[in-house]
């Protein structure tokens, strides 16, 4: 997948058919979606509803707007249901919003948390960890000031432990390392 292609593609297919409206809360509104993504089974709708939504926030300059809690829209794409959907083809919404604001990834929430934080604790999979690693390696040896682990530490206490993610006992991914029994 080309990434920038398919977002900058979708941009220009929902913004075609988008008014921005600015009596709406555009950031709650995108919350919102976000979180009951999982919920919606037409999912071309529901990119078409997020876009507009990030339309109006790029308008009123507050893409990088955060809840009361200091969650960015990153934090919140980590912590809902329906990851994979924010990192496909279809609704590219992850991709987007690193590319927009590069230093997203490194920004604590309330807690102490950066993304992939809240990523390794809500038990996400693999692709979306990979996603926030790539875009942002650093984020490896930036420690949870909630619980005071490094990422590699938490994936490792969590039941699937780091085999499961493809990472060595060093935080490498790509490398399978056989299970002792």
């Amino acid at each position: 997948m080309d990434g920038e292609n398919t977002i900058e593609g979708w941009w220009d297919d929902c913004s075609s058919r988008s008014s921005i409206n600015p009596y709406i809360d555009s950031a709650e509104a995108l919350r919102a979606a976000i979180c009951c993504a999982h919920k919606l089974t037409n999912k071309m709708d529901l990119s078409k509803l997020i876009w507009i939504l990030v339309q109006n926030l790029v308008v009123q300059n507050d893409l990088d707007s955060v809840d009361e809690d200091g969650n960015t829209f990153v934090h919140w794409i980590c912590m809902c249901i329906e990851t994979d959907f924010f990192v496909s083809e279809e609704c590219p919404l992850l991709p987007f919003l690193i590319a927009e604001i590069p230093d997203v990834l490194l920004r604590r929430n309330n807690q102490g948390m950066i993304p992939l934080h809240l990523a390794i604790e809500h038990s996400k999979e693999w692709p979306l960890l990979r996603t926030l690693l790539v875009a942002c390696p650093e984020s490896a040896k930036t420690p949870n000031l909630k619980r005071k682990q490094m990422p590699l530490h938490a994936m490792i206490s969590k039941s699937k432990g780091c085999h499961s993610y493809g990472l060595d006992e060093l935080g490498n991914y790509g490398v399978r390392i056989p299970r002792r029994h």
